[in-house]
């Protein structure tokens, strides 16, 4: 095999490497919403104070988290509606990457603490979804 016949190999299989790889990622985020909403939102917590990329879908009676990346069909994290403590939206204290123009959330599940940072219309958009919940389920947001 001759040098350019090689090249022409390598390049073509690196194209389809990366065409693969696209289409998995589209694949994936079809998957994983489903039906519902789903949009680009950061978590970090007090173990893990750098933030983390992922896509956060709302269901009715919780929030799944999923990593950005990944091969994984299933959340990284899932925080239960009747659970969720949000606090009032705030601009975040340092850059959230790739967000841009984002506000940021303190939050508990349970006793477990953790920021959230998305566009301000994702946060309006999970104040309405806890505000939504069931008669009885009593107001768990502050300010």
């Amino acid at each position: 095999m001759e040098l350019l016949e090689t090249i022409e190999l390598v390049l073509g299989l690196l194209l389809l490497i990366a065409l693969l790889a696209v289409a998995f990622v589209w694949l994936r985020r079809r998957f994983i919403a489903g039906d519902k909403p789903l949009m680009l939102c950061a978590v970090r917590t007090p173990a893990e104070p750098a933030w983390r990329l992922g896509l956060l879908r709302f269901g009715s009676k919780q929030l799944d988290w999923f990593t950005m990346m990944g091969p994984s069909l299933r959340p990284a994290r899932t925080w239960e509606r009747v659970d969720l403590v949000l606090e009032a939206p705030r601009p975040p204290s340092d850059v959230v990457p790739i967000l841009g123009e984002s506000l940021t959330a303190t939050a508990t599940s349970g006793d477990a603490p953790f920021e959230i940072a998305m566009a301000p219309a994702g946060l309006t958009a999970i104040r309405a979804w806890m505000e939504s919940q069931p008669p009885g389920l009593g107001d768990r947001m502050h300010a």
